[in-house]
Parts: C-alpha cells; sequence; structure tokens
C-alpha cells in the first residue's frame, strides 16, 4: 500500500508482514560536461567545466542556468599554463569582457 502522505510499502513474506520505508532519491543537480558529448542537464546547481578540453569551451556554457559556473584547470604536464589560462577567462568573464 502507497499512500502519498506516508511513503510505506508492506510486504508479506511468509505470513509476517513487514513494513518497508521508501525514499525519493534526487538526481544530482551538476554536470561535468565532457568534450564532443551532448549536455542533457541544462540547468541546476553548478557546472564545473574541466579546462582547457579539446572541443569544449567556456563560452559554450556561459548561457545555462546553473547557480554556480566553475572552471577548473585540465591535470597533466601543462597544469600551470592552464590554471594561468583558466584565471584569465575567469577574469574576463567577471569584468564582462
Amino acid at each position: 500500500m502507497l499512500t502519498p502522505g506516508n511513503p510505506r510499502c508492506f510486504v508479506v513474506f511468509q505470513g509476517v508482514i513487514y513494513g518497508v520505508g521508501l525514499r525519493r532519491i534526487v538526481p544530482p543537480q551538476s554536470v561535468s560536461p565532457k568534450a564532443r558529448s551532448d549536455l542533457i542537464l541544462t540547468h541546476g546547481e553548478e557546472l564545473k567545466l574541466v579546462y582547457l578540453q579539446e572541443g569544449s569551451m567556456p563560452e559554450q556554457y556561459e548561457d545555462l542556468a546553473f547557480r554556480y559556473h566553475y572552471l577548473q584547470p585540465i591535470y597533466g604536464p601543462h597544469l600551470t599554463q592552464n590554471t594561468m589560462r583558466q584565471l584569465l577567462i575567469a577574469l574576463e568573464i567577471r569584468s564582462g569582457a
């Protein structure tokens, strides 16, 4: 039996009644887009873009309805350069340039 105000399911197993509580699992409202992949979630709490992915630029995601937009430098042998590029982009976006 399921009722809107009391989400319980009663199961009878070998003559014994068991009450089982049900809980709605809320999908995450954050996304980290990958280059050359379709973005299914276009709004939510946060968008985290790993920068610099070939084929995925921050401008592609500026107008999406996420509360927070994050840039994370891609890890690798050029981490310092990627971090500096990411900071410059963040400053440009923030200044409206």
